[in-house]
């Protein structure tokens, strides 16, 4: 059946808390979607196959077309790209392990939320680049994952309050 509704009249301070707290609603929401704990854990998964997968196309188990929008063309240029994708990934799980505080330093967390914010925009063009590619592999499979990994980083930059 349909929603129920308060018969309670709305209060001013109803409308206050609902005009001020519209935009921390969504992020409650988000927050409550997706767990800080879980995005971590989940990015740490993610990157570690992504990594293992650049390493067998840096190998030549996996043909390069499934890279790189298809558009590789020399070997050099595919050591290259892989020698990149690796150190970002190697980056991005470093990032992740100490935004998590998975590991017993002191970081800077307010560094580690920046760079977050900005792995949020890196996977996000990523994406894109991925709708654009040249295979349909590509474009069906990993820009699902990078969109993941944006929403993922997302979180992370807004910190680990649970609610």
């Amino acid at each position: 059946m349909g929603k129920s509704f308060s018969s309670r009249p709305l209060m001013e301070s109803d409308s206050e808390s609902a005009s001020s707290g519209s935009e921390n609603g969504v992020l409650d929401r988000f927050r409550q979607c997706l767990s800080f704990k879980f995005a971590a854990y989940s990015l740490l998964a993610l990157l570690s196959i992504n990594l293992c997968y650049h390493t067998l196309i840096l190998t030549h188990v996996v043909p390069s077309k499934y890279v790189w929008g298809g558009r590789l063309k020399s070997e050099s240029s595919l050591i290259q790209f892989e020698t990149v994708s690796l150190s970002l990934n190697l980056s991005f799980i470093v990032l992740v392990v100490l935004r998590a505080q998975l590991c017993h330093t002191q970081s800077p967390q307010f560094c580690l939320r920046v760079l977050c914010w900005i792995c949020y925009i890196i996977f996000t063009l990523n994406t894109l680049g991925n709708l654009l590619a040249k295979t349909w592999f590509e474009m069906l499979t990993f820009a699902p994952v990078t969109l993941y990994a944006s929403i993922a980083f997302a979180r992370l930059a807004l910190g680990d309050e649970e609610i």
